[in-house]
């Protein structure tokens, strides 16, 4: 029969695998791409490495790498030999004192990972390959080879349990109880030596560990406060120990760093100190160790984890009021006292807020009263104006029964320095003064407007004539294609052949070039300031994002809800939180803020998954525009798209803009921001109709009702008179000072030519 000090020896190689797992926690994180920091999480770098969990021990993996290595991210699969192997492995390195972070340790393990992945035979490999990394100074345990499943008798098996202190005996110890019970003639071993007990003198070569239930060859070093923050804090305090005691560098080796505390071990020196000889030493200079460091030394003695007290020094505690210390009552009432005076000051503050806030709404109704007898005064001036130039001009012909026919829209001749009307800007670009629009052109406006806006039979019959306009050409033989119908959301608005948006089908999830968008432009056919878009169904959200992508678009406007009246107009293209992967398009959303009832605003990050290129896109959503239908008020949509052209100004790439269809909410966006842009440019003319042509050329049903199209004039008309209003007087003063003279001149050359 084994006898019991065999069983005890294998019961304590039983947990060595996880002995390794806890020393590890003092390693300090200077490697890279170190194994094991699923149990010591100080291997990898803070801020810099990640601990990647590969099924095995965790390997540190750096964080800013845009891709990480070939087989960097590989999981192992381990056999039950296969872990037997390592853990016969792991019980060698902890019982010989081998810590995660040592190079030894590194280098065994991922040599034995090494030859798992490659599925070499464990007896081929080089036993010998790490040698060269093997610490000299750390003892060699050999391992007991045997069967870890050895049963032990109860009878057989002695132990020493640690109860909780007793509440009837004043004791600093917790109660043991023994097995086999003592009898009175047997003295158990004291777990702490006594005061008196005499601690070898010598070299520390000289001294038989065993014989000692402390390590007499370390010493240890307690702290008052948690001094120590780090592990480089702790080895240059022991370096720093080295140097004021007068020893040789590298005396103290094996170190333990903790807050409060330092071990190490004590080597031969220059002076043939011990262990206890530096414990009392550093007990002698504590004061002027704490002088010099700032480490308020309490203890100092011998040993690593059972310590014997060399130099013991009793904490003197500060009073405590309120059971707390005089320093944290202080901390605690000062704050108070900040809390209350804040408080004040925000309420304070907050008062004089809401009277300035009812101070300024008094003004602003007084404002609003103002600016609309500005307006009904500027129209006045305008219509005065007009009426004069059209005096002795032949009036209109009385209305006929006719087919209808689009009236002559607003137009002035451009004199010959006047910038051209056409212009290859996109509609968010950078937008010029306002001084740029031409004055004249604009008072002409507001009076062409307020005409067609009073006069219902002039805006019906503009209206016919509109909706008479077919588009050449028209074909849309690639919407009908049997793969492509279903991508269709509406069979009425379909994109042309001509203007439709091609994808690539190599980067397509169906191999399919097909999309409900249509390219519009302004002036320039190869630079589109619009992508028209019908709103995306589940299973064309990955066909949107690539669409995006590939026309190098950096801001969405959506016009519609997801549902309306409990039909939905469009599918939740992005997620709600957090990331989502649309084929190869990964889409985070960033951040979602709501400006007002009106709209809100999100920001995506855009990644493409195969390139690894990444792209910053931002939505601006408005929630009150109802299916053909138009706004409750231009004033939001006008605020509306100034912001979406404030934040994207200076960008060559086209705006995706959509709503259910693609067509109605659509179109009208687009028809106004293409007017209004043409007329800060400074375009001396304006045909609002002949533009809506110009966009239904390229796609159908753009502005589907005659509601929307009288939106656009009372909203272009609107945008004008802002201008106007903002514009300095004097500078109005000098333009309508010139266009007299100029109409001076003209007469004077008729005069000429009739003479």
């Amino acid at each position: 029969m084994r006898s019991l000090s065999d069983v005890m020896c294998r019961m304590y190689l039983r947990p060595t695998l996880w002995a390794l797992a806890l020393l590890g926690t003092l390693a300090p994180s200077n490697a890279d791409g170190n194994i094991g920091c699923l149990f010591s999480s100080t291997l990898c770098v803070e801020g810099a490495e990640w601990c990647y969990d590969d099924f095995a021990f965790g390997k540190c993996i750096p964080i800013y790498e845009s891709d990480a290595e070939e087989g960097s991210l590989y999981q192992y699969d381990m056999s039950s030999t296969q872990l037997q192997w390592f853990e016969g492995e792991l019980q060698r390195l902890a019982t010989q004192g081998y810590r995660w972070e040592h190079a030894y340790t590194q280098c065994v393990l991922q040599s034995m990972l090494y030859a798992l992945r490659q599925q070499l035979d464990p007896t081929n490999v080089n036993s010998k390959l790490c040698d060269q990394f093997a610490d000299p100074k750390l003892s060699s345990v050999p391992v007991i080879e045997g069967d870890e499943n050895l049963e032990v008798e109860p009878d057989e098996t002695a132990y020493v349990r640690f109860m909780p202190n007793s509440q009837l005996v004043d004791s600093d110890y917790a109660n043991e109880i023994y097995n086999p019970p003592l009898t009175p003639d047997d003295e158990p071993v004291p777990y702490l030596i006594p005061e008196d007990h005499e601690v070898p003198s010598g070299k520390p070569s000289d001294i038989n560990n065993n014989e000692y239930q402390y390590d007499p060859s370390y010493a240890f070093v307690k702290f008052q406060n948690r001094f120590l923050t780090n592990w480089e804090k702790g080895i240059s305090f022991i370096s720093r120990l080295e140097e004021m005691l007068g020893l040789e560098k590298d005396t103290f080796t094996n170190p333990r760093v903790d807050p409060t505390e330092v071990t190490f071990k004590v080597e031969n020196n220059n002076r043939g100190w011990n262990a206890e000889e530096v414990a009392r030493q550093i007990g002698a200079i504590k004061d002027k160790v704490a002088k010099e460091t700032g480490a308020q030394i309490i203890a100092s003695g011998i040993g690593d984890r059972t310590q014997y007290h060399v130099m013991r020094q009793d904490v003197v505690r500060e009073p405590q009021y309120f059971g707390l210390e005089l320093p944290v009552l202080l901390a605690l009432v000062g704050s108070l006292a900040v809390l209350i005076v804040g408080v004040v000051i925000f309420a304070i503050l907050l008062k004089r807020d809401m009277s300035s806030k009812r101070k300024m709404q008094g003004l602003s109704s007084a404002a609003e009263i103002d600016a609309e007898a500005t307006r009904d005064y500027q129209v006045e001036l305008c219509r005065a104006r007009m009426s004069g130039k059209m005096t002795g001009k032949q009036a209109p012909a009385p209305h006929t029964a006719e087919a209808p026919q689009r009236i002559t829209s607003l137009s002035r001749e451009p004199d010959g320095n006047s910038p051209s009307t056409r212009s290859s800007t996109s509609s968010w670009s950078e937008e010029p003064a306002l001084t740029n629009m031409d004055i004249s052109t604009g008072h002409m406006v507001l009076a062409y407007m307020e005409d067609h806006l009073r006069n219902k039979d002039r805006l019906e019959q503009e209206w016919k004539a509109l909706c008479a306009y077919e588009a050449e050409p028209n074909t849309t033989t690639a919407a009908y294609k049997a793969d492509n119908t279903g991508k269709n959301r509406y069979s009425h608005c379909l994109p042309y052949d001509h203007a439709r948006v091609t994808l690539n089908p190599l980067s397509n999830h169906l191999g399919s070039d097909y999309i409900n968008a249509s390219t519009i432009t302004d002036h320039d056919p190869r630079n589109p300031a619009y992508i028209a878009a019908s709103g995306p169904m589940p299973h064309t959200s990955s066909d949107f994002w690539q669409m995006v992508w590939e026309q190098g678009s950096v801001v969405m406007v959506m016009l519609t809800r997801l549902t309306e009246n409990g039909q939905q107009l469009c599918h939740r293209y992005w997620p709600e939180e957090g990331s989502e992967l649309y084929h190869i398009y990964e889409v985070h959303l960033v951040s979602e803020h709501i400006w007002c009832d009106d709209y809100l605003v999100r920001s995506f990050y855009l990644k493409n998954q195969q390139t690894s290129e990444t792209r910053t896109v931002t939505q601006f959503h408005f929630l009150s525009w109802p299916e053909n239908g138009v706004p409750s008020s231009t004033k939001a949509l006008l605020e509306f798209r100034r912001k979406v052209n404030k934040s994207y100004r200076g960008r060559s790439c086209p705006i995706v803009v959509h709503c259910s269809d693609g067509a109605g909410r659509t179109g009208t966006y687009c028809l106004i921001d293409m007017v209004l842009n043409r007329m800060a440019k400074g375009a001396k003319e304006i045909d609002i109709a002949a533009t809506l042509e110009h966009i239904r050329d390229q796609r159908p049903r753009m502005v589907a009702t005659k509601q929307q199209f009288e939106f656009v004039l009372m909203a272009v008309a609107e945008e004008v008179h802002a201008i106007l209003k903002a514009l300095p007087a004097h500078l109005q003063q000098l333009q309508e000072k010139k266009e007299k003279e100029k109409e001076k001149d003209k007469d004077g050359s008729e005069k000429e030519k009739h003479n």
